[in-house]
Order: C-alpha cells, then structure tokens, then sequence
C-alpha cells in the first residue's frame, strides 16, 4: 500500500494518464473527429497541439477549424468506444488495488465523459475497485475547476482536506489542489503537491 495514503480517509483518481494510457486513444478520436469533418491536419500541427490539455486543446480546435467542440465530442466519441477495449493499466492502478484491499474508500475524478471513463474501467478490469465515478457529466465545470474532486469527496462522504488526490496535469493537479486536497502528480514519480493556500 501507498504509505503515504494512510494519513488520509479516501484517495481520488483522474482517469486519463493517471489509471490508464490514453494517449494515442484520444489522438485517434480527435484524427477520426476532425476525418468526420473533412479536416486533416498537417504533421505541424500535430506536433503543437496540446494534446496533453482538454481545455487548451479545446481552445486550439475552436480557434484553428472554428469547431464546436460537442461536434467534435459526438464523432469522436464512438472511435473512442470502439477502440478503449486495449487500453493499458498504468501504475497508479496497483496503488488503487492495495488501497481497495485494505477498505479505502476510493473515487474517480475525471473530466472525461462517463461513457468512455466507464468503457476503459472496464478495459483494465477496475470497474468495481472504486466507490464512485465523477465524469464530465456530473458537474457544471471541468478541471481546473476544483467541481469534481469535491464531488467525489461529497459522495465519499469525507471531508476535501482528509482526501488524497492522484492526478497528471496541471489542470488536474489544480484543481485538486483548489478542493483543498494533497496531489500525487503521477508525472513525477508519484510525488506531493500539497492544497491550494489561495
């Protein structure tokens, strides 16, 4: 088990790069969304875009193509649905799997919609492990906003500062941070990032 995860009641995990590798998954959806519109983008542009940020990559399609983004989500989302079954579990999933073995109430906490967040549970095999799932769906705004990590600390019925958070972006690791939680940033080696003063 985590040690450092026995100084908190419950543990939240973002979906997306932290419990399963969705990189290539994603940039697959966006190529057969952007196909569906008759946009190809050139090599250059693939290599700029921030792929890694849903919100900053959202800027950049609305700005570049002029595309509303829920266009884009509905001819993304079947690419993704149809492709999540050979997902790959990360590293954090075997932290989820010792703390759920020693009773931890645990969440998910993803900006993701709750289709596909569910499609890739299922995909590595942890539908079950976890105690409630916060998508897209369940909150008026998406991380950075801090929205669904306290919903899932609300659902899990523990207080946000009690609630130890795994995340890998800076819009996860501040949102988290703004719901008064400590961060795991997955990106460096599983390491602290602690709540927001401000």
């Amino acid at each position: 088990m985590d040690a450092r995860a026995e100084k908190y009641d419950a543990c939240i995990f973002d979906f997306d790069g932290t419990l399963a590798d969705t990189t290539e998954l994603n940039l697959g959806a966006l190529r057969a969304a952007l196909a569906h519109h008759g946009i190809t983008p050139s090599a250059q542009w693939w290599d700029t875009v921030p792929v890694t940020s849903q919100q900053a990559c959202r800027e950049r399609l609305e700005h570049d193509y002029g595309i509303p983004v829920a266009e884009l989500v509905v001819a993304g989302r079947q690419y993704w649905l149809d492709n999540s079954t050979g997902l790959k579990a990360l590293p954090a999933v075997d932290v989820a799997i010792e703390l759920a073995g020693q009773g931890m109430p645990l969440a998910v906490a993803s900006a993701n919609y709750a289709d596909a967040v569910r499609a890739g549970l299922r995909a590595v095999a942890f539908d079950g492990l976890f105690h409630t799932v916060i998508t897209a769906e369940d909150v008026r705004a998406v991380k950075p906003a801090p929205d669904a990590y306290l919903l899932a600390a609300r659902r899990l019925r523990v207080d946000p500062s009690r609630c130890l958070a795994y995340d890998n972006t800076d819009e996860g690791v501040q949102a988290a941070q703004q719901a008064g939680m400590t961060v795991v940033d997955v990106r460096q080696g599983l390491t602290f990032q602690h709540p927001s003063t401000g």
